[in-house]
């Protein structure tokens, strides 16, 4: 049987957790919380679903007892944690272990996760987990799709795990695009957040969610991925869910901005990621303007209404060009 381990006790890697126990009757969870943990293996964990508690799902903290003898790794930490484990997993999987990265943004020096990843475990098949996905839906198995992205092998061992007629799993070659559009739908989830807050309008709000995937396409092929992944399941289809639903972090987070209410965190992964897209964009010269915006938000004394109103003075341009 294949064995499947999930880094990241969270709702994502919950969720996660759940699906591949009900799929093939079994999963674990590495996570650096002992009490989540235990809460897990006791069966009273809000993160799992209520038919995998128990013993389908196993958790623990120590990654040479959780990591041994793994056929497929998923990580699905924040992303600022996501390279922190390339050493453990090299350490205590076999080079055989295939990795899945479920985080999405981009590494602290601005590259693409799977390409920094790829420089740490150069031996291992190293894919992109992305898509449309609320844990939440996924825990209750409410139709889900899905797209991973890498080596012929690593798709079919990921449907051999995952694939269901709940949570549909798609194939595709390009780690490196589905990577971005990934990092790119929660930047534009703000700022479609900050529109709704500011009360500009739906049309607005379909205005920032067309020109993010511009936006998103630029960078893309910029890094070398593929523009049509940005109209596939992680590009249009994470971002449609994100920027369109209030139950978005990214989105909540912008629309609390804008209305000037106090948020839980200073910045999301959002932030980080228009930042680290920007990083990217200078250098390749690529015009990035909502990501602008969103990557300034995290400055205390912004007037969101002054930047707004900036960027819609910038002169026309051909929508492609």
């Amino acid at each position: 049987m294949k064995k499947v381990v999930v880094i990241g006790g969270g709702s994502w890697g919950g969720a996660l957790a759940s699906a591949i126990a009900k799929k093939i009757g079994k999963s674990f969870i590495l996570t650096s919380s002992a009490p989540r943990s235990k809460e897990i293996n006791r069966g009273n964990s809000k993160i799992i679903a209520k038919n995998c508690l128990g013993s389908k799902i196993i958790a623990g903290t120590v990654s040479k007892e959780i990591l041994h003898d793994a056929s497929l790794v998923i990580i699905a930490t924040e992303v600022k944690r996501t390279l922190s484990f390339c050493d453990d997993i090299s350490k205590y999987s076999p080079n055989k272990t295939a990795i899945l990265i479920a985080s999405k943004g981009f590494s602290d020096d601005g590259q693409v996760l799977p390409v920094a990843l790829k420089s740490k475990l150069s031996k291992r098949s190293i894919g992109v987990l992305s898509g449309p996905s609320f844990a939440s839906e996924v825990i209750e198995e409410k139709p889900t799709a899905l797209v991973v992205a890498g080596t012929k092998h690593l798709i079919e061992l990921s449907r051999e795990i995952l694939h269901t007629n709940k949570l549909r799993i798609y194939g595709s070659s390009d780690d490196i695009g589905t990577s971005v559009s990934g990092a790119m739908k929660n930047v534009i989830a703000i700022a479609s957040g900050i529109v709704f807050g500011l009360e500009l309008g739906e049309n607005a709000r379909a205005a920032i969610l067309t020109r993010g995937l511009a936006e998103t396409s630029r960078l893309v092929v910029g890094l070398g991925g593929k523009i049509e992944t940005v109209f596939g399941l992680a590009g249009a289809g994470d971002m449609a869910l994100s920027c369109l639903s209030s139950t978005s972090r990214n989105f909540s987070w912008g629309y609390s901005l804008a209305k000037n209410q106090s948020t839980k965190e200073i910045l999301v992964e959002g932030i980080n990621a228009a930042k680290m897209a920007m990083f990217n964009a200078n250098k390749l010269k690529i015009e990035m303007p909502i990501t602008e915006l969103v990557a300034k938000t995290s400055q205390g004394n912004l007037d969101l209404t002054v930047e707004v109103k900036r960027m819609l003075e910038r002169p026309p341009k051909l929508e492609w060009k």
